[in-house]
């Protein structure tokens, strides 16, 4: 399973990746290319400094963050996300 803190510019760059324009939070969906592969992403607020694994911005706890998931089904998903974000519903 791929895992990625984002700033939530970069998620929705992941979320364009995957054929999605707009989404309700947490998405779970199906790469439109690669139906084999899910994402997931949870928005909230960043609990810890972070880099954005996307463009490499520096991120600040309290600062909006997206945890992205990226799973299959022989690498499955786990939840991680509380970890660093505290959910607050709606996507990137």
């Amino acid at each position: 399973m791929k895992r990625e803190i984002c700033c939530p510019d970069c998620a929705r760059g992941w979320l364009k990746l995957a054929g999605v324009s707009q989404a309700s939070n947490p998405i779970d969906v199906a790469f439109a290319a690669h139906q084999d592969e899910r994402m997931k992403q949870v928005r909230g607020a960043l609990g810890r400094h972070c880099m954005c694994d996307g463009c490499n911005k520096k991120l600040s706890p309290g600062d909006q963050a997206v945890a992205v998931s990226i799973y299959t089904e022989d690498i499955p998903y786990f939840e991680w996300e509380h970890e660093f974000v505290t959910s607050v519903g709606g996507a990137a």
